[in-house]
């Protein structure tokens, strides 16, 4: 039991971010007693055990371990490539629907799996996009997947110890709130996210922290990681507002902003390293431009810029292959950002490309056969 609580006491102090000697001068203990808990060679005291859940911003119940972090990352990782091999296009309601189903059929094999129910979360964010093709006819299945969602959102932020889980699930539940209309909702989760305005981020010193330890060849390393999270931050914005643009801009505006953000991503690419946190970005603008194009009935425009997208993906295809044929190359690259290199087929593209012109179907109804033809 001692070592169960010594380590629950440091997870939730590095969580944090306090040394040992900052969580004993909160507590008014030495720093060597601090040290004795989470090594389980000693416990608190029972007067302690308040004072270190205050400290430490944790109920009693987490001290106690009574109910522990659940992530099994071999079958979450079994659930994600699942998940992940059941999608079928960009925008297709029912299919997301499926994997919905699909996860909350897991979460049921595996009640206390944090990372599956974080899945859920997300995926029911997501499912949140098709308010005319779902929300609208299915009112009462919607409310049904929230409410599962919103309850184990509310589980992960009590008890997990996991900051990345926490974040996506206050991130995706803002998404639910929001579609739900519960406006204040949405405000609470969004207020426990970082945000850029601090300009005091993990990343604005860890290059300086890797200079000063490694040298300069490892300030490098975590400063292309760096930009990467940079680049898909800026990225992320950027595309949620060409989501809107289409629809409520003038046509002048939307395709003005559209380039503008094509041409950032184009010179974030001329930085090798940062051409995997614009793929799918670039992808998505395409697209929306694509749609405002059609919007206002100009075709020939609409063709052009598949013809640039279709040039965009296949410049994303060589420099892939270049970065799998090299194993130097590919160490500059997370797990992740490879897997989805490899993933990056031909039959991958004419499937994307393929879904888009399906998705704009959807908007636009026959307007595209007067681009593509009828499919």
């Amino acid at each position: 039991m001692s070592i169960s609580i010594g380590n629950n006491i440091k997870a939730a102090r590095k969580k944090i971010g306090l040394t040992q000697d900052e969580l004993a001068l909160q507590l008014g203990v030495t720093a060597q007693a601090v040290s004795r808990w989470e090594s389980g060679n000693g416990m608190p005291d029972i007067s302690m055990v308040v004072p270190i859940c205050q400290a430490l911003s944790i109920s009693t119940d987490t001290l106690f371990g009574i109910a522990e972090q659940s992530i099994d990352n071999e079958k979450y990782l079994e659930v994600k490539h699942k998940m992940e091999s059941m999608k079928d296009g960009i925008f297709n309601p029912k299919n997301a629907m499926d994997i919905c189903h699909f996860l909350i059929e897991e979460i049921e094999k595996e009640p206390f799996n944090y990372g599956i129910q974080s899945l859920l979360i997300e995926r029911t964010a997501n499912l949140s996009r098709f308010y005319e093709q779902f929300i609208k006819e299915n009112p009462d299945e919607w409310n049904r997947i929230c409410d599962i969602a919103i309850r184990k959102g509310a589980q992960i932020i009590r008890y997990c110890n996991d900051k990345e889980i926490i974040e996506k699930t206050h991130f995706a539940l803002a998404w639910i709130y929001i579609h739900k209309e519960d406006y204040n909702g949405a405000r609470e989760h969004i207020a426990t996210l970082p945000s850029v305005s601090s300009n005091r981020l993990q990343e604005s010193i860890l290059a300086q922290l890797a200079m000063f330890e490694h040298g300069f060849d490892g300030e490098k390393k975590v400063l292309f990681r760096n930009l990467q999270n940079f680049v898909r931050a800026f990225n992320k914005e950027m595309i949620y507002a060409m989501e809107d643009y289409p629809w409520f801009a003038p046509y002048e505006e939307a395709v003005r902003f559209g380039n503008w953000m094509l041409k950032v991503m184009e010179v974030f690419s001329e930085m090798p390293e940062l051409i995997t946190a614009c793929r799918g970005f670039t992808r998505d603008c395409h697209m929306y431009l694509m749609s405002a194009h059609l919007k206002a009935g100009k075709y020939d425009e609409c063709k052009a810029q598949f013809d640039r997208l279709k040039l965009d993906m296949d410049k994303h295809y060589e420099f892939y292959q270049t970065v799998l044929g090299n194993e130097d190359e590919m160490e500059k690259y997370t797990e992740d950002s490879l897997r989805y290199m490899q993933a990056y087929t031909k039959e991958f593209i004419e499937k994307k490309q393929a879904d888009i012109v399906n998705q704009l179907k959807g908007w636009h109804g026959e307007k595209v056969d007067k681009v593509f033809g009828e499919k």
